[in-house]
């Protein structure tokens, strides 16, 4: 995918930046379907709206070079192809942990679409072939005479047009004996020498730096490295108070899980290294920054798919439509459960206990069975259908739903350290 450096971002056919038709225009395709895939992805845990705010912000304007990003920071026209990358990389997976609670869809969906893209499109694409090379017309020479004293820029200047001279003298006498001998031209084996020169009379050759140039870069060079270690030293003391914030929220009863915790370190790493562009970079960062990376999609992995072969672990969901199919009581260690009673029928009273050591508990109520709920929660947060959203530490309470019925199931729930949530 290297032709997405050359994107442009169009300046006629656009409806909010011209993004989407400068990709369109690069990938032979309608803009249309790039601005559908734009709002797919938006929708599939928001990657769709970073990626998007970061085609704005780095990708340049038809007719331009600088980005609103490198106009913005000059620092950043400096960044490297991976760097930029890195980066972008890691603003998705924030924006996944931020916004993947209120997007419709989970991030499962911008995979699909990727394979689909990459497989039935991209991969299977026509290539077109090149336009056959036009035969060079070879333009009369015509050096310029140099009149008046002798200077570097005049020797270097006729050196060249002796070099151009006896260059073409040889090429021509070349082709001519090949068609004397009525064969093909053979490959010119003095371009490569032709070329390898290009200053023959050292005019643009640097000057050996002197003693003092090199005394003057070794004390930048110095310089640089101490201000990359003051620099890692005040993002470690930036990320310790940090995590030490977090870890005070978490301990207030803020439900707080692992890939916030890494998420707020990835961005206070992030910010490091924009600051190492002008201030030298802290050796191991980048490194560091792109394991955090990897830890938090791990973790975010971990949180979405079920643990095989671990009835205790993961995230799992169960349904029951009679009394006789439920059991006394169901519990997991950590991850998420989901009980679904919405089409429950009974024909007397039931008790169900439903358990969460650490993670989150979703119980969706009954239709027409009654329903009294005893909740505790050690420390985390309660959602109930009809209640004030409540957190903390020590939560616990009774609450009748679903008004008056023939017959009634009474649920006991806990939750350790998570969130309980109960509604219709």
């Amino acid at each position: 995918m290297s032709s997405i450096w050359t994107v442009r971002r169009t300046a006629t056919d656009r409806k909010v930046s011209g993004l989407a038709a400068g990709l369109a225009r690069v990938w032979n395709v309608d803009p249309v379907l790039i601005r559908v895939g734009f709002a797919i992805l938006a929708l599939s845990g928001g990657i769709g709206v970073v990626l998007y705010l970061a085609g704005w912000l780095m990708v340049p304007e038809e007719g331009k070079q600088a980005s609103y990003l490198d106009q913005a920071i000059p620092q950043t026209r400096g960044w490297s192809r991976e760097l930029r990358l890195v980066i972008v990389a890691a603003a998705c997976v924030i924006g996944l942990v931020a916004l993947s609670s209120v997007a419709p869809f989970s991030f499962a969906a911008a995979v699909v679409m990727a394979a689909v893209w990459y497989f039935g499109y991209y991969r299977n694409r026509p290539q077109q072939a090149d336009p056959p090379a036009a035969e060079p017309v070879e333009p009369p020479m015509q050096f310029a005479e140099f009149t008046g004293e002798p200077t570097p820029f005049t020797e270097a200047a006729r050196a060249w047009q002796d070099r151009i001279v006896e260059y073409q003298q040889t090429v021509r006498q070349q082709q001519a004996e090949a068609q004397r001998a009525e064969q093909l031209p053979a490959e010119d084996p003095y371009r490569e020498e032709f070329l390898a020169h290009p200053d023959p009379v050292g005019l643009y050759a640097e000057p050996a730096p002197t003693a003092d140039v090199i005394e003057t870069r070794r004390a930048r060079t110095a310089q640089r490295r101490r201000s990359a270690r003051r620099l890692g030293l005040v993002s470690l003391a930036v990320l310790a108070l940090t995590l030490g914030g977090l870890g005070v929220a978490s301990s207030l009863g803020v439900v707080i899980s692992p890939a916030i915790y890494l998420s707020a370190a990835l961005l206070v790493m992030g910010l490091t290294l924009l600051a190492g562009t002008r201030f030298g970079r802290p050796p191991g960062m980048a490194v560091v920054a792109i394991l955090t990376a990897v830890a938090m999609a791990f973790t975010l992995t971990a949180e979405r798919v079920p643990v095989i072969g671990d009835d205790s672990v993961g995230v799992q969901k169960v349904s029951f439509s009679t009394g006789a199919a439920m059991p006394a009581e169901k519990h997991v260690d950590a991850g998420q459960l989901t009980i679904d009673l919405r089409d429950l029928q009974l024909t007397s009273t039931r008790t169900f206990t439903a358990s969460v050591g650490t993670g989150r508990l979703i119980v969706l109520l009954p239709r027409d069975v009654g329903s009294t709920v005893d909740y505790r929660v050690d420390d985390g947060t309660i959602s109930i259908t009809g209640q004030p959203r409540r957190w903390g530490s020590q939560l616990t309470g009774t609450a009748q739903l679903n008004g008056q019925h023939k017959t009634s199931i009474n649920l006991d729930l806990l939750v350790g350290q998570g969130q309980l949530e109960v509604r219709r």
